[in-house]
């Protein structure tokens, strides 16, 4: 069953967060597939390079996006 949270642009840009994911991921042996990571519309709308990078990251790990 797919597990969904919604991520900020804080968490989005914060050093941590990858390195966090990649933790959860794995302590809970949760297929990556499985993680839908949602983000606000609004922040795509204005999104900096750095957002942009870290969305590209999160899909990189095979994580599904949402926009809300």
């Amino acid at each position: 069953m797919p597990i969904a949270v919604e991520v900020s642009s804080r968490q989005l840009l914060d050093s941590n967060f990858f390195s966090l994911l990649e933790g959860v991921l794995a302590r809970a042996a949760l297929p990556p597939g499985l993680l839908i990571l949602g983000v606000r519309e609004g922040l795509l709308g204005a999104a900096t390079i750095q957002e942009m990078e870290a969305l590209a990251r999160i899909a990189g790990l095979g994580l599904e996006l949402a926009v809300e």
